[in-house]
C-alpha cells in the first residue's frame, strides 16, 4: 500500500511557522524534534494520519555537511518552500527494488527524548529532482 504520508516545508523558524499556521488556518502542530545527522528540527503539524513537516536548521554547522541541509539551507536563504514530498508504504524493500533505490535508517529525537526512527528510500533523488517523492516506512516502537 501507499500513500501520501508527509510534505516538507523548509522555514527559517519552525515555531514561528507553527504559529502563523494556528493563527491563519486553525491547524495546531506538534514539536517533531530534531534530526542529529541532518543538523536540522522539525515541527509536525498534523492532518489525520498525514502531516505538514515544517523543517528548519537546529546545528548549521552539521547542516551545511549534508545534502539535505544544505537544501534547507538553501530555502531558507530564498524566503523558505515546499522542499518535498514523502510517500508512506509497508513494503518499503519491494518499492525500493523496483525503483532501484537504496534504503537507509534515519532517526529524530523527540523533546522528550524519545528517539523515532525509519527506514526511507529516494530522498537523495527528491532532493535532487524535487517533484519526486521519497518513501518511508517507520519503526513504530510497540
Amino acid at each position: 500500500m501507499l500513500r501520501i504520508d508527509h510534505v516538507i516545508m523548509a522555514v527559517a523558524d519552525p515555531d514561528a511557522a507553527a504559529r502563523r499556521i494556528l493563527d491563519e488556518h486553525g491547524l495546531s502542530s506538534v514539536a517533531g524534534g530534531v534530526h542529529p545527522a541532518w543538523g536540522t528540527r522539525n515541527r509536525i503539524v498534523p492532518l489525520g494520519s498525514d502531516y505538514v513537516e515544517l523543517i528548519g536548521i537546529a546545528d548549521p554547522e552539521t547542516a551545511v555537511e549534508t545534502e539535505l541541509g544544505r537544501r534547507v539551507l538553501g530555502l531558507i536563504e530564498r524566503g523558505g518552500g515546499l522542499l518535498g514530498w514523502c510517500v508512506g508504504t509497508d513494503q518499503l524493500d519491494w518499492v525500493a527494488d523496483r525503483l532501484d533505490l537504496e534504503v537507509n535508517e534515519g532517526s529524530r529525537v523527540q523533546p522528550d527524548g524519545q528517539v523515532l526512527r525509519w527506514h526511507s528510500a529516494g530522498l537523495e533523488a527528491m532532493l535532487a529532482e524535487p517533484w519526486k517523492p521519497f518513501f518511508i516506512s517507520c519503526k513504530v516502537p510497540d
